[in-house]
């Protein structure tokens, strides 16, 4: 006899154990629930609570989540929402005398801890000890986590009493500014002498929430391998042991590489087969020889030593630092995929940073040194996974008037000073010096984007007169008129302006204009159901207008998910596939044997190689016809990179798609990057688009993170070379358009310009 005793209101009738119940997750079960985030009464777990001013709602519950049953609130700010939601519900047992088993299985997103009659009975991602509102849960989840119901077994002796019985649950978030929550529980009695039938699987389950590694181990090794997502239910167990004594368990590699000889095609085994050896800087491809410590730093790379030893924090010890470095060569030379794709002398500047280390430094200082020496590789991409603390912002925002430094308001409400545009000094040194001293220490990139983060380092002045070696505690800005015959002084503190342009600009929104041009206004590279089908919305609202104008200016990357979805509406229906990006995999480690499917089609990303099972044969074929003739600009370095991967794009990729065949023209700006740079490229040269703005920011990459030993220095490397169809990287080139039209000082006014759009618009004679 097997009895469902689900999540059930007090209203419901009693269960009977005369007769199998069962109820199905979700929607038939009905909680009371407390999403205030405050902590309610002591006694809120047990019998005598009184709930009913709490909220009624049918599970699953949570927030940022698809098939929820009950949205819950988080508070009203985004950026700090509630760590803790409560839920209680009342069950009736007819004769707890039959019930001698208990099963929980919960699913939770983080953490949650379990009460039966106002008794802890389980706790799963949660850390032991007194639990409070604000008690965060031991880690974040990855989605497989979050789809998993964790289950327990309880004896039900002493624990469920005839009739009312109280089951209450408190679930909690990783941290404030987790994007989702989800909430959901079965529970399931069983008479004497009958028990669950035993699944690996749930025992499995249930051995990871309960963090009982050797009955993990035993049970992750008596997995059936025809068993569903076997491969993927060893690496998920694996990880059990990825850290133990402070080094990876020997049964860690056992379980990776059972993983990965039960699925050696499948690319997420594979690169974590990779990433795990990456982790432990096991079996690298490349051992680097070691380096003396030089004893002084060259005066080309003096901006990398030139930080000053006096800020505060915990100091380290110079030798903990210099294996750090070590460590960092170590990836570089084995992980990044850019390393030697501009010649810069990264060996050379990896040793003026070894030589400026002095005894016990600064942590802060030595973070700071890191970001300058990442700078030389040009890669906005690759970065430290902290701040870089330059201070307080300054109440301005700069840039360009064409060839001037040019001073707004920080709302961009007006000019800083009405009728003195331009910047001609900063504490007496002119503004160009400033301009050339804060593209010193952004990355290389191409000249456009270098041009646009220096402005933006510019609106943090006191990093840049640490570069220029002056204080920055105040700042004076010389400014004149346009056509420089006055000239007026304003005194600027570094602080929280009181109000600052907020959002990706310009600020517009996507529409049907009256003159009967559509415009779609794309701020970001979003993803998910809800952004394509609001794009394929918006291209059926655009139907029968005369032309279309995308606007892509500001927006700095994100996903693949608006190419995939716009560039099929543009394409008639069988049409052939079109290529739009080629990419190669930096490979950190020898493989065994090789991985048709490839490493780079992972998180929608869409690159893969002519071998993987993605592609028809006839899309195969015409996938390696092309890859016969191109080109690429920049030869990757032999044996060190997979086999060229390809994104391509066809009609039937969207299978909402309908077939635009009016002009379209795409606004493009400096500030376009990533998943922007591919947007571009995909459009660009495409039968009825025109590119029109200025050239993009240039980059495109894969990231993975890594974590320096001694300092924990987190940083973000690019382990893809991405190239466009035209041969050249993004990265360092960017897409050029195919008009350029004059710009004009007031474009950057909220209630300005537009003459960007305007010379588009005029495209359309009326």
């Amino acid at each position: 006899m097997r009895i469902a005793i689900f999540a059930v209101a007090a209203l419901l009738p009693t269960l009977s154990f005369g007769e199998e119940v069962l109820v199905p997750r979700g929607a038939k079960s009905t909680w009371r629930y407390l999403d205030t985030g405050k902590m309610p009464d002591k006694a809120w777990t047990g019998t005598a609570f009184d709930a009913k001013a709490w909220k009624s709602g049918a599970a699953p519950f949570g927030y940022g989540e698809e098939g929820l049953g009950t949205t819950v609130s988080f508070g009203g700010d985004a950026k700090k929402k509630a760590i803790t939601t409560w839920f209680r519900l009342e069950v009736n047992v007819a004769d707890a005398a039959k019930v001698e088993t208990l099963q929980l299985q919960v699913r939770r997103d983080d953490g949650a801890v379990i009460y039966w009659n106002g008794k802890e009975v389980a706790r799963t991602n949660m850390p032991s000890g007194a639990i409070t509102a604000q008690t965060t849960a031991d880690q974040a989840l990855r989605d497989a986590d979050e789809a998993t119901f964790h289950n327990f077994l309880l004896p039900a002796k002493g624990l469920v009493q005839k009739g009312r019985n109280v089951l209450a649950v408190e679930v909690h978030q990783c941290d404030e500014g987790s994007s989702d929550l989800i909430f959901d529980l079965e529970a399931t009695a069983f008479a004497p002498g009958e028990k669950p039938k035993v699944s690996a699987i749930a025992e499995l389950k249930s051995a990871m929430s309960s963090d009982d590694r050797d009955r993990a181990y035993e049970w992750l090794l008596r997995l059936d391998p025809s068993e569903k997502d076997y491969a993927q239910w060893i690496v998920a167990g694996s990880q059990m042991f990825a850290t133990r004594g402070g080094k990876p368990d020997d049964r860690y590699w056992t379980l990776l590489d059972k993983a990965r000889a039960a699925a050696p095609d499948n690319m997420e085994i594979v690169y974590a087969w990779i990433r795990a050896r990456v982790d432990a800087r096991k079996e690298l491809a490349v051992k680097p020889a070691k380096r003396p410590v030089p004893d002084a730093v060259p005066e080309a790379l003096r901006f990398i030593a030139d930080t000053p030893e006096d800020a505060h924090g915990r100091k380290l010890p110079r030798a903990a630092l210099l294996a750090d470095v070590d460590d960092l060569e170590l990836i570089i030379e084995n992980c990044y995929a850019y390393a030697d794709r501009r010649g810069a002398d990264w060996r050379g500047a990896l040793d003026a940073l070894r030589a400026s280390i002095s005894e016990d430094l600064p942590r802060e200082v030595f973070i700071h040194r890191v970001a300058r020496m990442l700078t030389v590789f040009g890669d906005p991409h690759s970065r430290i996974g902290e701040r870089d603390a330059g201070g307080l912002p300054l109440p301005a925002l700069f840039v360009m008037d064409g060839e001037h430094l040019a001073a707004l308001k920080p709302d961009r409400s007006g000019l800083l000073e009405a009728g003195h545009p331009h910047v001609a000094e900063i504490n007496g040194r002119p503004a160009a010096e400033w301009l050339a001293a804060a593209e010193q220490i952004v990355p290389q990139a191409s000249p456009q984007y270098r041009r646009h983060m220096a402005l933006q380092q510019l609106s943090e002045l006191t990093a840049v007169a640490r570069q220029l070696k002056l204080p920055g505690d105040k700042f004076t800005l010389a400014l004149t008129a346009a056509d420089g015959s006055e000239r007026k002084e304003v005194e600027l503190r570094p602080g929280r302006p009181a109000s600052r342009s907020g959002g990706v600009w310009p600020a517009r929104k996507s529409e049907v204009r009256g003159d009967g041009i559509g415009y779609l206004r794309l701020e970001q590279m979003d993803s998910g159901d809800a952004f394509t089908g609001s794009l394929n919305d918006w291209m059926q609202k655009f139907k029968d207008t005369r032309g279309l104008i995308i606007d892509v200016r500001g927006n700095g990357g994100g996903t693949q998910d608006a190419i995939k979805t716009i560039l099929p509406w543009l394409m008639k229906p069988g049409s052939p596939m079109k290529i739009i990006n080629v990419a190669a995999y930096r490979l950190p480690v020898v493989l065994p044997n090789p991985n048709p499917s490839g490493f780079l089609g992972l998180h929608g990303r869409g690159l893969h190689p002519a071998t993987s099972k993605v592609w028809t044969p006839a899309e195969a074929e015409l996938i390696r016809g092309f890859l016969a003739k191109w080109e690429p600009k920049w030869k990757l370095p032999a044996g060190k990179f997979s086999d060229w991967h390809v994104m391509a794009v066809s009609h039937e990729t969207n299978p909402d798609a309908g077939f635009y065949d009016k002009p379209v023209i795409v606004l493009q700006n400096e500030e376009c990057f990533s998943a922007t740079d591919n947007f571009l490229g995909a459009l660009k040269g495409h039968p009825g688009v025109t590119l029109m703005g200025v050239t993009s920011g240039g980059g495109s990459g894969r990231m993975a993170e890594y974590t320096l030993p001694n300092s924990r220095l987190s940083l973000t490397l690019c382990q893809m070379a991405s190239f466009a169809t035209t041969g050249l990287t993004y990265d360092g080139n960017g897409v050029p358009p195919d008009v350029t039209p004059a710009l004009k000082l007031s474009d950057h006014l909220e209630g300005g310009t537009d003459s960007v759009l305007d010379a588009a618009v005029a495209r359309w004679p009326r």
